[in-house]
């Protein structure tokens, strides 16, 4: 993934003060959040109000990254409830020259999925194969509540897609690009690139002199997806353990990746059990319930280890194939942002292949982990509610009964004849 900012004459109006902060994840605990991008400005803005943005982002992006708890959407929920008081308590203090002022944009991305929400005059547009997509048209704007003061309130959600670009612009920009077209120059290029975007922006380059505000442009590659891939494992039993009961004789690394591996450690692992028991065997003189403790201890030990190397090469599979499930599914939700007839015709077919592909993973998940399942019923259940969104379903939880049949008496025999002769 691929930032940059660009900030445009920010000493032109004294009473204009814009900026941009971009956070990556400094540790494991906010990776699980992703990436964090403000765009804010402030028109009119007084003396005092000098580092208004600055003091507002930090408690936007303190708060998202403290609530690692939480999945992105809803951390950037309790991150946006968090600026709404620090905003409500500045106006309390008699500071309400920002009202009416304040443009700010807050996007959260994390795998492809994007998060975000806006106030104000800020632009933010998706490009995507040549084409431009106003996404924040999807946010449903409310008044101004004073009463708590709340300037931030709804969130759009949506998946992106590899080579996607996001483009968020402050007003006097985003009207510049619109009156000369740059968005067109932008989205007509092959490979969006740092050297692409300068060279449009060179062309106009003294007329751009004479407005203020931000681009900040983020560039999706592939790379995004990098980071630690989770891995399921079975858990091992808790009241009975062999592994543990027998691990001071068995060294045996798991897991072992295939069967010539297993053999080779097997062997040397039954060699080491043998010259610990050679000396006892010869002084109780071959002791019978001794060799028939050790051989059945051998018997459980191979069962185990074959049962849970079979079982690693079943989720191996099946992690593969949810991989896939997962892949079409995000297409389907890249295809859905274009909002046209045959992208969500297509969409539609990916997500009926998606369904079926994991359907029949179940049928097969019986015997494996726990938590394994449970993500795949949540894949599903994802999958289900776009589906029925999509095609305009309804699902009836509880149905309520129309009509009982009444089996207790039998059908008339047809052959019965009724009545006097």
């Amino acid at each position: 993934m691929q930032v940059f900012e660009f900030h445009f004459n920010p000493k032109l109006k004294s009473d204009l003060i814009f900026d941009s902060f971009c956070y990556e994840p400094e540790n494991i605990y906010e990776r699980k959040m992703g990436s964090l991008y403000l765009v804010g400005l402030l028109k009119n803005a007084l003396p005092r109000n000098l580092r208004f943005l600055e003091k507002l982002q930090k408690v936007i992006k303190e708060k998202y990254y403290k609530s690692t708890i939480f999945t992105p959407e809803k951390s950037l929920r309790e991150s946006l409830k968090e600026a709404n008081e620090f905003l409500e308590e500045i106006a309390k203090r008699g500071d309400v020259s920002w009202l009416g002022n304040l443009s700010f944009a807050i996007l959260a991305l994390k795998n492809f999925k994007l998060n975000f929400t806006k106030v104000g005059e800020i632009k933010i547009f998706l490009l995507r194969a040549g084409k431009i997509i106003d996404i924040d048209k999807k946010l449903k704007f409310q008044d101004i509540e004073p009463y708590p003061l709340k300037i931030f309130g709804n969130i759009v959600s949506g998946k992106l897609a590899e080579d996607d670009l996001i483009l968020v612009l402050t007003k006097e920009i985003f009207d510049f690009f619109q009156e000369n077209l740059l968005l067109n120059e932008i989205a007509k290029l092959p490979h969006f690139s740092e050297k692409g975007l300068k060279d449009i922006l060179n062309g106009k380059k003294e007329e751009l002199s004479k407005i203020s505000g931000v681009c900040l442009a983020i560039s999706l590659r592939k790379e995004i997806l990098l980071g630690k891939r989770e891995i399921i494992l079975p858990k091992t039993s808790k009241e009975f353990s062999l592994k543990e009961v027998l691990s001071p004789f068995l060294r045996i690394p798991l897991p072992i990746t295939n069967l010539s591996e297993l053999r080779i450690k097997l062997f040397g692992s039954l060699s080491r059990i043998f010259n610990l028991f050679k000396i006892k065997i010869k002084s109780l003189i071959l002791n019978k319930k001794l060799i028939l403790i050790l051989a059945l201890i051998i018997v459980l030990l191979l069962g185990f280890i074959f049962s849970r190397l079979e079982e690693r090469e079943k989720i191996k599979l099946f992690q593969k194939n949810l991989e896939e499930v997962n892949e079409k599914f995000n297409l389907s939700q890249g295809l859905l942002i274009l909002e046209n007839p045959q992208a969500k015709k297509e969409a539609n077919s990916l997500l009926k292949e998606s369904l079926e592909k994991i359907t029949s993973i179940l049928k097969e998940t019986q015997n494996l982990p726990k938590e394994f399942n449970v993500r795949i019923l949540s894949q599903r259940d994802e999958i289900l509610e776009k589906l029925y969104s999509l095609n305009k379903l309804e699902k009836i939880e509880e149905p309520e009964l129309f009509f009982e049949s009444n089996r207790e008496k039998p059908a008339p025999d047809r052959n019965e004849v009724s009545g006097t002769g």
